[in-house]
């Protein structure tokens, strides 16, 4: 029972670590749009292209 039970929390937990990364890209990419304007920086290229398992 004890392994039926980790088989159907794997999934939740990997969904959880996404969301979480996720969240991490998006604040650092945040950051970096913020320092590029306050730099006056042009060009610098968002993060794209994030997938969510």
């Amino acid at each position: 029972m004890k392994r039926e039970a980790e088989k159907r929390d794997t999934p939740v937990q990997i969904e959880e670590m996404a969301g979480h990364l996720l969240i991490m890209a998006l604040k650092e990419e945040a950051k970096n749009t913020e320092e590029a304007v306050r730099t006056g920086e042009r060009r610098r290229k968002p993060i794209e292209n994030i997938a969510v398992l």
